[in-house]
Order: structure tokens, then C-alpha cells, then sequence
């Protein structure tokens, strides 16, 4: 009889045990998915952060090029040829500037052709590297030219960019004035830019 209550005990644990192991492997299970949902956020994180670093680099590039063109007709600087304003951004029909029908064997570009190509060049390029790509170009009574290249970063909402509560997301302080006065206010907040100038 002792023998046979023992038996029983011992029935009774090993089903009490494997139910106890089923709530192991779940909770086991639950503890897994959570971390991979983690890592799966920690991933797409570091793309978007990646997204926006290769965004400025690009537009870092473009600014360059620009600049060295510039450099290379201070006639057109001191001219004050060097004025543009093109937002992709916001018009998705703008039309890049017209390109000179110059630079053949027969044809010498002037300095405003050189000039005008220049602006068409820095234009394209924006749109085509940036999502929104925008390019103003500003001549400074002709000895300073500043140049803006700027971009829609999907990341930069209120939401997004980890502001305190209170604190208002403003205008990149390194758009231009044009930026600052588009309509749209949820494009004006999300426009990142890029400036560099020349002397």
C-alpha cells in the first residue's frame, strides 16, 4: 500500500513537470520574440540613420562640384550670373534651367552660358541624387556665392526626432529664406540643406 501511494505521488509530479515545462518553452518563446522585435528596431534604425548620412554626403558632394565650377568663372561671379532657385521638393513638374546651346567646336560658351550650365548641372544633380531635391544658389554682390542643397528627410517629424515634450520642431537653421516660406508647413519642418559658400 505504501508502495502504491508512492507510485502515485511520483505520477503526479512527472504530470505536474511537464506542464510546468510547456509555460517554460512559451515564456522561452515570448522572450524571443520580444528580442527579435528589438533587434528588428535597432535594425531599422540604423538604416534610417544611415539613409540620412548618405543623403548629406550627397548633398556635401553636389555643394562641392558646384562650388569648384564656380571657382572656375569668377567673370560670371562678378557678373552676378549665379542666381537660382529649384525645388523638386515641392513643384514635382518644375523644369530643371535651360541648357545653353553652347560648348561645341564652333561655339565658345560666354561666361553667363558657363554660368547657366553650371546652375542646370548642380540643379539635376539634386534632383536626381536627394528625395526633394532642391538647389538655391545666391550671388552675393558678386564676390560671395552661397549655395544650398537641400532634401525631404522622411525621418525629421515631431514624432521622429526625439524632442522633449514641449519643444516645437523648427526650420533647418541651414535652409534658406525660400524654405522658410513654403506653404506646406509639414514640408518646410521636414527639408534638411546642406550650405557651402565661395569667396
Amino acid at each position: 500500500m505504501f508502495r502504491d501511494r508512492h507510485l502515485l505521488r511520483a505520477g503526479r509530479a512527472t504530470r505536474q513537470q511537464r506542464g510546468a515545462s510547456l509555460v517554460e518553452v512559451l515564456v522561452s518563446l515570448f522572450l524571443v520574440a520580444v528580442s527579435m522585435l528589438g533587434l528588428l528596431s535597432l535594425q531599422l534604425n540604423s538604416l534610417a540613420f544611415q539613409r540620412e548620412s548618405l543623403d548629406l554626403r550627397a548633398a556635401a558632394t553636389i555643394a562641392e562640384d558646384f562650388l569648384d565650377r564656380v571657382a572656375n568663372n569668377p567673370v560670371g561671379v562678378r557678373a552676378g550670373n549665379y542666381d537660382l532657385e529649384f525645388n523638386r521638393g515641392v513643384d514635382d513638374d518644375q523644369e530643371l534651367p535651360t541648357a545653353p546651346s553652347c560648348g561645341s567646336a564652333t561655339a565658345i560658351c560666354t561666361e553667363a552660358q558657363i554660368a547657366a550650365r553650371d546652375l542646370r548641372h548642380v540643379a539635376a544633380q539634386a534632383a536626381a541624387r536627394l528625395p526633394g531635391g532642391a538647389a538655391y544658389v545666391v550671388t552675393d554682390g558678386g564676390v560671395r556665392v552661397t549655395v544650398f542643397v537641400g532634401w525631404v528627410d522622411p525621418k525629421r517629424t515631431q514624432q521622429l526626432s526625439g524632442l522633449p515634450a514641449g519643444e516645437d520642431l523648427a526650420v533647418d537653421p541651414n535652409c534658406p529664406q525660400q524654405i522658410g516660406e513654403l506653404d506646406d508647413e509639414e514640408l518646410r519642418l521636414r527639408f534638411r540643406c546642406f550650405q557651402a559658400s565661395t569667396f
